[in-house]
């Protein structure tokens, strides 16, 4: 493959200073932004803000983006202690093996650098021998919303008292329009967990089923 202009900006990109790569980052985050309507003016300036300052520590290099950025990444560590714990909750331990360190310094060493291809050379040379060919080389994305989005989320965000948020960072009227929605957008999944338990006090996961921890992928 023949680098193109825009493989050449985005190493430019990559090579520049951090205080550019945060400035960069932060119009980028800004653009990104404007389809959260649920977010208000300052939460959108908090949080572009914060995926700018993110996004500007990305080293270069396949290597070392797993070493270095994935091991600690707060996205990875919240989602694996949150299932961690609705595991625990039906004595289920969920494994994850590819955030594993010990798998993660394998794809490391064996991308060096340049890394191991786009999504669909990874796919194929990790399970391009168990999986069949049109799978791998799938265009289409998985759609999740579905099985979280079920009647019990539903019948809650109808009923949902608006309490349990940070208005300041979030415009629950915004908000109550996204979840009436026929697609309601999966980035509002934790604010729906706590506008839950706000008015479900008492609540808790430990020593209840799953299917009464919350409105989250319950009976539909």
């Amino acid at each position: 493959l023949h680098p193109g202009w825009t493989d050449v900006l985005r190493v430019g990109l990559a090579l520049s200073p951090r205080p550019v790569r945060t400035a960069v980052h932060w119009h980028r985050a800004r653009a990104d932004l404007a389809d959260r309507p649920w977010v208000t003016t300052r939460g959108r300036r908090l949080l572009s803000r914060q995926l700018a300052i993110a996004d500007g520590q990305i080293p270069l290099g396949w290597e070392a983006v797993l070493r270095r950025i994935v091991w600690r990444s707060r996205y990875f560590t919240v989602c694996t202690g949150s299932l961690a714990a609705l595991g625990a909750a039906v004595d289920v331990a969920v494994v994850h093996p590819f955030v594993d360190p010990q798998v993660l310094d394998a794809l490391a060493r064996a991308g060096g650098f340049a890394g191991l291809g786009n999504r669909t050379a990874l796919t194929d040379r990790l399970f391009g021998d168990v999986l069949p060919a049109e799978v791998v080389r799938r265009q289409s994305k998985a759609s999740f919303t579905d099985p979280l989005w079920t009647a019990t989320a539903r019948e809650f965000a109808a009923t949902w008292s608006g309490g349990g948020i940070d208005t300041t960072l979030v415009d629950a009227d915004a908000l109550r329009r996204v979840w009436a929605g026929d697609q309601p957008n999966l980035l509002t999944i934790t604010l729906l967990q706590q506008a839950w338990l706000h008015d479900h006090p008492g609540s808790a996961i430990a020593g209840r089923g799953a299917g009464t921890a919350g409105p989250i992928g319950t009976r539909s």
